[in-house]
């Protein structure tokens, strides 16, 4: 199975943090890129990254990745309260790898060096029932 690769660039990045989140109502997932950029003032910003075959599943309060070769989805991540507030917590059949990598990028006035985060999610088959 081919992983999904989520290419992040981020200009002197310290950190990044990978969530999976919902609209509950519309049935989507997504997952959330959260990088913390510190050379000055520390900074957080954020992204949602839509992935193709992720979704929620309103009857089980799951997030799941459907594989087109299987009939049943595998399940990335599980509801669950923490202090009132609801958040997904992964069941390690998606891992969510992140790594980085030094790229010089040349904007036209000078080349610079920058770090790119990746974000690979690789799935599973553990949870999928055929």
């Amino acid at each position: 199975m081919k992983p999904n690769r989520l290419g992040l660039m981020k200009h002197r990045l310290r950190q990044a943090v990978v969530t999976f989140d919902v609209d509950q109502q519309l049935g989507r997932a997504w997952i959330t890129v959260e990088t913390l950029d510190s050379e000055y003032q520390p900074t957080w910003d954020y992204a949602r990254e839509k992935v193709d075959g992720l979704s929620y599943d309103k009857a089980t309060g799951s997030v799941v990745y459907q594989v087109k070769a299987q009939a049943t989805p595998i399940v990335c991540a599980k509801e669950m309260s923490d202090l009132g507030q609801k958040r997904y917590k992964p069941t390690g059949d998606c891992p969510l790898k992140v790594s980085y990598e030094k790229r010089t990028v040349d904007d036209g006035t000078r080349p610079e060096e920058k770090t790119f985060a990746k974000v690979t999610l690789s799935p599973t088959t553990k949870s999928a029932k055929n």
